[in-house]
């Protein structure tokens, strides 16, 4: 019964063996694990980071296209206020050409009945 209780001791011993080195080969394959998942998790906060500065570039596009179609369409509203100032202007200098005219036509119209009028009093002055 000893040499029994010694072989299944040995068995025992070996068994604990095999558990310890298998122990010791999981420890290490998770260690392993941990450590590719440590270099994965890096990986991914470094996309991450990338993804905030595209996302903040977006933005910051999408505020400076939102400016400048604000600054557009105020341009486009000046602009046609001074089309308008401009047609009124033109409006202006063709009303004040054509009183021009017709006050030039009038002083003509003076002139010749003054220079009628005067030659008519030459003539009465000479009669």
């Amino acid at each position: 019964t000893n040499l029994k209780l010694l072989e299944d001791n040995k068995i025992l011993l070996l068994e604990k063996d095999r558990a310890i080195t298998k122990l010791n080969s999981n420890s290490t394959e998770k260690d392993n694990a941990t450590a590719e998942m440590s270099g994965l998790n890096k990986e991914l906060d470094l996309i991450k980071a990338k993804i905030c500065q595209h996302e903040d570039k977006t933005n910051e596009l999408e505020s400076n296209s939102s400016k400048l179609n604000q600054a557009m369409s105020k341009l486009l509203v000046e602009n046609k206020t001074l089309l308008l100032e401009k047609d009124q202007a033109i409006t202006k200098f063709n009303d004040m050409s054509i009183k021009r005219d017709k006050l030039a036509a009038e002083m003509s119209c003076r002139d010749k009945e003054s220079e009628a009028a005067l030659a008519l009093e030459e003539s009465v002055a000479k009669s």
